[in-house]
C-alpha cells in the first residue's frame, strides 16, 4: 500500500481541511514547513516522507469552476511530482482541458461531476486506471452534485460505483470528508469490504480520517490500495518510517 500526501489550495495557498465544511479551512500550518505556499509545502512533505506522489484538491475550482489556482499546480506537476488532482470536473468539456494530460491521476468527484458520461469521457482521454471516481461521503450519505443525483442510479454508494464501473472506471477513491482532520478514523470500511467482493478488478483508494500507522495497517489488510493521509503528516505523525512500513508490494497493490 502507498500513502498519497494531501494538499487542498484555497486561493493560491495550501490550507488545512477539517470536517469537508471548506468555510472553515484556515491557512495551513504544518510542523514540516512554516509557509502555506503549496509548492514549498509540497516540497516538505516529499523531503520528509521520500515519496513523489501528491495529491491536490483545488477548492476554488470545486467550489466555483475557477482556475485561478491552475499556476500554482502547473508548478508542483513542473516540480516532477506525480499529481492527483480534483478539480471540480463536472462536465465531458472539462475532460478537454489541458492540465489533465500532465497528470498521474485525474479525479472525478462525486459533489461535483454531472454524469457517467462525463467519466465515459475521462476514460477515453485519460485510460481506465489514470481517472478515479471519488465517491465523497458526509454523514448524510454521498455528496453528490443536483445533476447527479438527478440520475437513474440513485444516491446507493454501491449502484454508483457499479455505474462508474460500467462507464469504464477502474478506481475508487472512498473519501470520508467528515472525518477529515479530525481523529476518529477512517469510516468508510463498510464500503470498502462491499467494493472488494463484488468488483475485485477495482484499485480502491481511501482518505480522510487517517490518524496513523495502525489505520494503515488496518486499510492495508481490508485490501486498500492507497491512503491519503494530510493532518496526520502535518502533525508530524506519519513520517519515512511508516511510508516504509506500509509499502511493501502486495496483492492488492494496483494503483
Amino acid at each position: 500500500m502507498r500513502i498519497v500526501p494531501v494538499l487542498d489550495i484555497k486561493n493560491g495557498r495550501a490550507v488545512h481541511a477539517r470536517g469537508g465544511d471548506r468555510s472553515r479551512y484556515a491557512r495551513l500550518r504544518s510542523r514540516l514547513h512554516p509557509s502555506s505556499d503549496p509548492l514549498e509545502s509540497a516540497r516538505a512533505m516529499r523531503d520528509r516522507l521520500g515519496v513523489n506522489e501528491l495529491y491536490l484538491a483545488d477548492l476554488d475550482a470545486i467550489e466555483t469552476q475557477s482556475r485561478e489556482n491552475s499556476s500554482v499546480i502547473k508548478k508542483i506537476i513542473d516540480d516532477g511530482f506525480k499529481v492527483w488532482l480534483d478539480r471540480g470536473i463536472r462536465e465531458s468539456s472539462d475532460a478537454e482541458d489541458p492540465i489533465l494530460d500532465d497528470l498521474y491521476r485525474v479525479i472525478a468527484g462525486s459533489e461535483t461531476i454531472h454524469s457517467f458520461e462525463t467519466i465515459e469521457s475521462l476514460v477515453r482521454r485519460r485510460g481506465a486506471e489514470s481517472v478515479v471516481l471519488s465517491l465523497d461521503l458526509d454523514p448524510h450519505g454521498v455528496r453528490l452534485a443536483p445533476a447527479f443525483r438527478s440520475n437513474e442510479v440513485g444516491d446507493s454508494p454501491l449502484a454508483i460505483i457499479e455505474a462508474a464501473y460500467r462507464a469504464g472506471c477502474r478506481s475508487l477513491l472512498v473519501l470520508d470528508l467528515a472525518s477529515v482532520g479530525g481523529e476518529n478514523g477512517f469510516g468508510g470500511f463498510e464500503i470498502v469490504d462491499e467494493v472488494r467482493r463484488r468488483l475485485a478488478d477495482v484499485s480502491i483508494a481511501i482518505g480522510g480520517g487517517i490518524r496513523g500507522i495502525d489505520d494503515l495497517a488496518r486499510a492495508e489488510r481490508r485490501g486498500v490500495s492507497a491512503a491519503l493521509v494530510g493532518t496526520a503528516i502535518h502533525q508530524g505523525l506519519i513520517d519515512r518510517e511508516a511510508v516504509a512500513f506500509v509499502a511493501s508490494p502486495g496483492e492488492h497493490q494496483r494503483f
